[in-house]
């Protein structure tokens, strides 16, 4: 998991800083991403550039990873503390929440919410 956790924790660290090119690297060119927006899932690296663009217009989000644990399909799951507040000021979401990554090599190619 060593590989795999660094790269997750520099995706988080890019995610919170509002930093998409840095965000983006460690993602698969075919990664399938939930859309927290309007539903659904999105497909690749564009769509997921335009979605986190619009959502960072819209929300000051941070993700803050508490525990990474291997799952034995060679997943990765990530508790986090999901803060999402509006740029408008107020605070939409305070939670715990879960990451589930699944990997095509060493980039994530499935990002699950549970």
């Amino acid at each position: 998991m060593g590989d795999r956790k660094a790269l997750l924790e520099s995706m988080y660290v890019a995610f919170n800083q509002k930093d998409l090119d840095g965000l983006l690297a460690g993602m698969h060119p075919d990664v399938d991403w939930p859309n927290f927006l309007v539903g659904g899932r999105m497909k690749g690296v564009p769509a997921l550039r335009a979605y986190w663009a619009e959502q960072f217009a819209i929300v000051d989000p941070e993700a803050s990873p508490i525990a990474y644990e291997d799952l034995p399909d060679g997943r990765i799951r990530v508790q986090l503390h999901y803060l999402i507040r509006a740029k408008a000021g107020g605070i939409w979401t305070d939670e715990i929440r879960y990451n589930i990554f699944t990997f095509d090599g060493d980039r994530v190619v499935r990002m699950d919410w549970e």
